[in-house]
């Protein structure tokens, strides 16, 4: 079978700066390959210097993509535009996966098509999905999705299918013993984002250090609002929220698997605090914690339930209530 996986325009399949559904396909499309199909990843371009994997059977093809611009219109704009281009670019295929605003639109309504059109819905629907009617079909990543999803385009129903998100077992996996040199370490990895509640986070470990200094956390992730994170007054917001009693570090996402992996089982509890009841859909950071051995903490999303039973497989918080602790 002839398979396009078309990504979205803010950011590049591995090896660049990916996030978590541009890392997803980067670990599939290999399979994929594997199992006789060949496939074409449509991709940002990645910077200079940078190259993608070769393989037989796959084929990379690489379009000017965008930074975020920290506004909606803005971004659905530049997504219209790549999907534009991705349209014009794209091969002969069975079929076409899309990940992006516009692509299901135009993929699915585009006259004579001889391919099926899958969607692939990271995360919750809103009432824009009524324009994905003529999609083939649509895998959600969890069971909450495609329940929202059939409660605003209920025709789609049949054609909905739970595909949940896949991590690599062989790079996150139980090595040995996890934990900090102090134990007493917290780390989180994500994007450092409102809708993320990292501020919940980092207020709850504040209070924990005023009596006990040996508490620390470590934020992984994206901060500037170009990659999707909250920009340079949320992190001065945490810088105030920690104070002075929390040995609080930020550092750069950490794009390598392997690097990943060590950097979780590096960590004492993992916390995973997000607030976006709408928009986080699955949750792989946190999977990916689990996998390494690590204790994991999460906030009461129902995404989280796909893989996550409070008191036995994580420790599950109401991140409605007024108190982080």
């Amino acid at each position: 079978m002839k398979i396009t996986i078309a990504l979205g325009p803010f950011l590049p399949a591995p090896p660049g700066a990916a996030g978590a559904v541009e890392r997803i396909w980067g670990e599939v499309v290999p399979h994929l390959v594997d199992a006789g199909h060949v496939v074409t990843v449509i991709s940002k371009k990645l910077e200079p210097g940078e190259t993608f994997s070769e393989k037989p059977g796959l084929t990379w093809i690489e379009l000017p993509g965008y930074d975020r611009t920290g506004s909606v219109w803005k971004d659905m704009m530049l997504d219209a535009v790549f999907s534009r281009r991705v349209m014009k670019a794209l091969p002969t295929s069975d079929v076409v996966v899309a990940n992006s605003f516009w692509l299901p639109v135009f993929a699915s309504r585009k006259r004579n098509r001889q391919y099926a059109t899958v969607y692939t819905m990271q995360r919750f629907p809103k009432k824009h999905f009524k324009l994905y009617t003529k999609l083939d079909a649509v895998l959600a990543v969890s069971s909450a999705v495609a329940d929202a999803l059939d409660a605003i385009v209920p025709e789609l129903s049949d054609r909905t299918h739970i595909v949940p998100n896949a991590i690599n077992t062989a790079v996150f996996r139980v090595a040995g013993p996890v934990g900090s040199d102090t134990g007493q370490t917290v780390l989180y990895t994500g994007r450092l984002h409102p809708e993320k509640g990292v501020h919940l986070l980092v207020e709850a470990c504040a209070r924990l250090a005023e009596s006990n200094d040996n508490v620390k956390l470590r934020l992984v992730g994206v901060s500037a609002t170009e990659q999707g994170g909250g920009g340079q007054e949320y992190l001065d917001r945490l810088g105030q929220l920690a104070g002075d009693a929390l040995v609080m570090e930020v550092v750069p996402p950490v794009f390598d698997r392997e690097a990943l992996a060590d950097t979780l089982r590096g960590c004492d509890v993992y916390c995973y605090p997000s607030v976006a009841d709408r928009g986080e859909s699955f949750g792989v950071a946190p999977l990916e914690a689990m996998a390494v051995g690590c204790p994991v903490v999460l906030s009461g999303l129902a995404c989280f339930k796909q893989f996550a039973e409070d008191g036995k497989t994580a420790l599950v918080f109401d991140h409605r209530g007024g108190d982080p602790v």
